[in-house]
């Protein structure tokens, strides 16, 4: 590689040869994996390192649809699937959508396979540096050394500089000297921002920074957030339980607070975080109790957001601690709270404290409301719960019964009932759990159908209506999708669910999603499942070819089922008998027809026993699969798929 653009006369504007970033390919190479597209920062959205989704994308999270126009609106998504713990969280894309490589490559998406192929590249995609990041503008000096000659060239953002460097990397031009217009901002994985005046010290930055990178832990900045967000209990202490009952508070001030069991008077302590050579390091100090065993430097080896896994050097041992975040409602009366008791169950209203018979609410999403009357729908109307100068308010408004129309002030609320008041009436709303409601019994699920043949064709259709066979469809309507969103529209409704083919499966143990919507008989309401469709092979023989030989020749045997899938069954060849005699000759016997050939048998490419009859007039010449075996019975698919046949045995 050339060093300067001339070995004898050196132009007075020529930079230095240590200061030109295109003659340092190790700088050059960590620089564009740090400027590389940073696929971490949407990962709620594709669970993907090696891309991001271009934006703006439509997304439907939790049956809500939701326009992402920018990063910030994530946080749109994580608000929605934390509102409740235990509903399960989804999100479906509105295709096409684009998504953006490492390199910025832009890739059109149509569905979810597509997406999930381009997923499984991201396990040999290059790791980016994505925990140090440069503050723009950034400028570079070009020196062209024919002209003699500089020019300035100011990058804005990762992608220009990205693409900047990668036209260096490519280039062969000796000519083209670049040079950084030092002092330059970086922010290191700290948050703390360094000002850096050299290659050097560039170089040396971002190594470090990708060290920390590479130990897969969290950043001090993502420490602090996580350990102030609920409180942590002790999980384990050097892999025992002593100090289980431990519940500890970190304030976002630097202080902490341990409760211990069911006593009245809390532990004090400080807290802090700093960065060492090793990673993040948490100092647990002042502690008024269990200083010797809690307080210290603890070192950060593996954290999440539910976990944090600790070190602490003591003498020559070293002490590790587990701890488990927890998160708890301390409001017993608040919106979120109310709001999730309705929706949990199904409710019995009481007016005055006089519960009707055979009556309860269903509080639905998107607040619809339903009124069963002995679970059949006798009205429907609409619920909304509000917050007004520090009061709850429920306000019902049903279609023909008014009994419960009305805003209702929130009184008193209780794990199993809530107590509203409108003027003079009382409304309480009693929990019924017990009961299911009318979506209770369907859920996401499987449904599994048997490969027709040994060797696994790909190919075979499903009865849909086989899905929920122990679930009452009599107050409900039952359709089936091929997208999320054609369900939640009600659009394009499969036709044939008896002989569904949802095309070919590639490989055993592949699957296809259908989408079932399950709608309230004569109402608007309705809940979408997923329905993953399944095939295996269940045919499998245990028998080795030297059993089939023994059982074959033992006895005669009896055609006793003959099924052609072209046609169907086959009722001329029942009753048929096969000889299977030694040195491989196949005596057919049909009343008193004779016809001879022959039979062999091998191991197949499907681990299979494969008998092979051939030779003479008889009617069964082809190539047979032993799918089933026992020394009674014999099950043969014939090669190619084009029948079966049970044979039993016959001893005279």
């Amino acid at each position: 590689m050339a060093t300067s653009c001339q070995e004898e006369d050196v132009a007075p504007n020529q930079p230095d040869t240590a200061d030109v970033v295109n003659f340092d390919a190790t700088l050059v190479s960590v620089m564009a994996l740090t400027s590389a597209n940073d696929g971490t920062l949407d990962d709620i959205l594709d669970n993907a390192s090696c891309l991001s989704v271009d934006l703006p994308v439509t997304v439907i999270v939790n049956e809500t649809s939701i326009t992402v126009n920018t990063l910030e609106d994530l946080q749109g998504i994580l608000e929605i699937f934390d509102e409740f713990d235990e509903d399960d969280d989804t999100l479906e894309f509105l295709y096409p959508i684009t998504i953006l490589l490492n390199d910025y490559s832009e890739i059109v998406i149509n569905n979810d396979e597509e997406l999930e192929l381009w997923i499984e590249t991201c396990e040999e995609a290059l790791e980016v540096i994505d925990c140090i990041d440069f503050v723009y503008p950034i400028s570079f000096s070009i020196y062209n050394c024919n002209s003699q000659a500089t020019e300035t060239v100011t990058l804005e953002s990762d992608w220009e500089l990205y693409e900047f460097l990668q036209e260096l990397q490519l280039s062969n031009d000796a000519q083209l000297l670049a040079s950084i217009n030092f002092p330059i901002t970086m922010v290191l994985p700290t948050g703390d921002e360094v000002e850096i005046a050299s290659n050097e010290a560039l170089l040396e930055t971002i190594e470090n920074a990708a060290e920390i990178c590479n130990d897969d832990t969290c950043s001090g900045i993502e420490v602090d957030e996580l350990l102030t967000t609920c409180y942590w209990e002790v999980e384990s202490y050097n892999g025992s339980d002593d100090f289980e009952s431990l519940k500890i508070y970190l304030d976002e001030n630097g202080t902490l607070s341990i409760e211990d069991g069911d006593t009245t008077v809390a532990i004090g302590g400080n807290w802090q975080t700093s960065m060492s050579d090793q990673g993040v390091i948490v100092t647990l100090s002042d502690l008024t109790a269990f200083s010797e065993d809690l307080g210290g430097d603890w070192l950060v080896v593996d954290c999440g957001e539910e976990y944090f896994e600790l070190v602490k050097t003591v003498g020559d041992a070293q002490i590790s601690i587990v701890l488990e975040r927890e998160c708890e409602d301390t409001s017993d009366c608040n919106l979120e709270t109310i709001q999730e008791l309705l929706m949990e169950c199904s409710q019995i209203p009481a007016l005055n404290n006089y519960p009707p018979s055979s009556t309860v609410f269903l509080f639905n999403t998107d607040n619809q409301l339903t009124l069963l009357n002995e679970e059949e729908v006798y009205d429907e109307g609409t619920w909304e719960l509000t917050l007004e100068e520090g009061e709850l308010f429920l306000s019902i408004n049903l279609n023909e019964v008014d009994t419960y129309n009305g805003v209702w002030q929130l009184l008193e609320c209780e794990e199993d009932g809530v107590l509203f008041m409108d003027g003079d009436t009382a409304l309480t709303l009693m929990q019924n759990c017990e009961n299911e409601s009318i979506f209770e019994c369907f859920s996401d699920t499987i449904l599994t159908q048997c490969e027709e043949t040994p060797y696994f064709d790909g190919y075979t259709t499903f009865n849909l209506n086989f899905t929920y066979p122990d679930c009452n469809q009599d107050n409900v309507e039952l359709s089936y999708f091929v997208s999320m969103v054609d369900a939640e529209s009600f659009i394009n409704p499969i036709s044939n669910v008896v002989n569904y083919n949802p095309g070919e499966f590639p490989y055993e143990g592949y699957g296809y999603t259908v989408y079932a919507r399950v709608q309230l008989a004569g109402g608007d309401d309705f809940e979408v499942f997923e329905v993953t469709l399944l095939l295996e092979n269940c045919y499998t023989s245990e028998c080795s070819e030297e059993q089939v030989d023994s059982y074959l020749m033992e006895c005669h045997w009896k055609v006793i089922d003959f099924e052609d899938w072209g046609t169907g069954a086959t009722p001329e060849f029942l009753g048929y008998e096969l000889y299977f005699n030694e040195n491989q000759e196949l005596v057919v016997l049909e009343g008193e027809e004779t016809s001879i050939g022959t039979w062999i048998t091998s191991m197949s490419n499907y681990n299979t026993v494969k008998l092979d009859i051939l030779g003479g007039d008889q009617p069964f010449y082809n190539y047979w699969l032993v799918a089933q075996c026992t020394s009674e019975e014999l099950l043969l698919i014939e090669f190619g798929g084009g029948g079966k046949m049970t044979l039993v045995k016959e001893c005279q």
